[in-house]
């Protein structure tokens, strides 16, 4: 009995630690590397510059998120009313479509901005820290394998 007690406690910790490995694989796949590409390559100054107008659009786009949800919300609301009021459902699908896009045309306009004061090395930096929280964001959204797009 002490043999079998003990074979399944040493069963239970075994499963644990895998588990934990594999578990860790999946969350730390979903976010950026933390020594970004252009933690190699920019200055100092221009790090910090980077760092910052990526949080900001970070989140610009979380908040956006936040926003489409809740139009989302009230076109479901504006379809589901016994009386449809086409002016009041266009005008919040419109809503909707700014939403959506308002992040990503701030995003383009930052990086922009920022590339326009980047040397050759420097861009292709950004532009491939860009694309590993892409593929983090991707991988946050349960998106298909960004291996089987071509770059």
């Amino acid at each position: 009995m002490k043999r079998l007690k003990t074979a399944l406690l040493i069963s239970v910790a075994l499963n644990i630690f895998l588990g934990g490995l594999f578990l860790g694989g999946k969350i730390s796949s979903l976010q950026p590397p933390a020594a970004s590409p252009v933690s190699q390559v920019l200055t100092a100054e221009k790090q910090s510059r980077y760092q910052a107008e990526m949080e900001k659009a970070r989140q610009r786009f979380r908040e956006g998120r936040e926003k489409y949800d809740a139009l989302h919300t009230a076109l479901m609301a504006a379809m589901e009313a016994e009386n449809f009021d086409r002016a009041a459902f266009d005008t919040i699908a419109a809503d909707m479509l700014t939403e959506r896009t308002s992040p990503l045309s701030s995003f383009l306009t930052t990086a922009a901005e920022l590339a326009a004061d980047m040397d050759f090395e420097e861009r292709k930096a950004m532009a491939a820290d860009i694309r590993l929280r892409y593929k983090a964001y991707r991988a946050r959204q349960n998106c298909p394998d960004a291996a089987e797009k071509k770059e």
